[in-house]
């Protein structure tokens, strides 16, 4: 499958018309001119994009963004292309906010032992309960940096992640009980309101009252097997 035919498909699944694929087109040739990848590797990436439920307009202002995650983070263009897509999709972003997205991943790659790649896995396990929330991604990525940091990654911070908010803002069982005895109604507001960061700092500190010992039985109250460690983790940066 060459270039054209690559193009003539990214307009089939995207319903482009004569304008948009001129758009299209235009932004191919000028990415494959500018970057290290070739015009049918853009075109590919696009046809990612689209296979993603991206319409051509969101295509032709997302493909530098995308382009620049793969180059940053060595990455294929497709691999890029689905990563941030898949964000887009999970917290609704607008056609515009790739680079909301790739500055986001970017910031965690730089700053933590989580890679791109990582990251984008463990959005696909807690990028929608973080939008049901409201938390931003770039919150959620703060998150996501600290734990690693400690060597939680991927798949496994997804699922943790994932553990610590639907206990928390549920509030039931034993999570429940450790929010009221443990003084944690605020943080917890705070969490449930889209204000992740401001609410695990506000837990930090109840944390750093508590001796090792009930930090452990308080974390496991709070986040079951599943996300005490990942909760430690934050608790203790």
């Amino acid at each position: 499958v060459n270039y054209e035919q690559i193009m003539k498909q990214v307009g089939a699944i995207t319903q482009a018309d004569s304008y948009e694929f001129a758009e299209l087109t235009k932004v191919a040739e000028e990415l494959g001119a500018k970057s290290i990848f070739t015009q049918e590797e853009i075109a590919e990436g696009m046809q990612w994009m689209a296979q993603n439920g991206q319409k051509a307009n969101a295509i032709v202002r997302n493909m530098e963004a995308v382009t620049n995650l793969a180059t940053v983070g060595n990455l294929d263009l497709a691999d890029s292309a689905r990563i941030v897509s898949s964000a887009m999709n999970q917290f609704q972003l607008n056609a515009g906010d790739a680079t909301r997205v790739v500055d986001a991943m970017n910031r965690v790659a730089l700053t933590s032992g989580a890679t791109i790649e990582s990251y984008g896995k463990t959005l696909e396990y807690v990028g929608g309960v973080a939008h049901n929330l409201n938390i931003p991604i770039e919150e959620l990525g703060v998150a996501v940096g600290i734990l690693g940091k400690n060597a939680i990654t991927g798949s496994k911070a997804g699922t943790s992640l994932r553990a610590v908010l639907n206990r928390l803002t549920t509030g039931t069982g034993q999570a429940g009980k450790a929010i009221k005895q443990y003084g944690l109604e605020t943080a917890v507001a705070q969490i449930k309101s889209g204000h992740l960061t401001e609410g695990l700092m506000m837990m930090a500190d109840k944390f750093d009252t508590l001796t090792d010992s009930q930090k452990q039985t308080v974390a496991y109250m709070l986040a079951g097997a599943t996300g005490m460690n990942a909760l430690l983790a934050i608790m203790n940066q």
